[in-house]
């Protein structure tokens, strides 16, 4: 039909930039052990994938947040997202 128009996918075909901080013992993952990276990813990645691509591995990783809500590992991350990746702690 003319004039009938289709919301476009969010991050379909483009790249995704997100901020990462990795918080104690995950900060090894990050170049040089910094506190936060710069991730750029194509689509609409999952927390998790986004995670991957730092090398972190999902056992590693006890609690993410992005903003101030605590999401699970499927949480479908938007553009400029600032995720927040908190390590388990074990000790004794």
């Amino acid at each position: 039909m003319p004039g009938l128009r289709f919301p476009a996918r969010v991050g379909y075909g483009r790249r995704m930039r997100y901020r990462v901080h990795a918080h104690a013992g995950l900060r090894h993952y990050v170049a040089g052990g910094a506190e936060f990276a710069e991730v750029e990813v194509d689509g609409s990645p999952t927390v998790a994938t986004i995670l991957r691509s730092l090398g972190i591995p999902d056992d590693q990783v006890l609690v993410v947040r992005v903003g101030a809500r605590i999401v699970r590992a499927d949480h479908v991350a938007a553009d400029g997202d600032v995720i927040e990746a908190f390590p388990i702690v074990d000790g004794g």
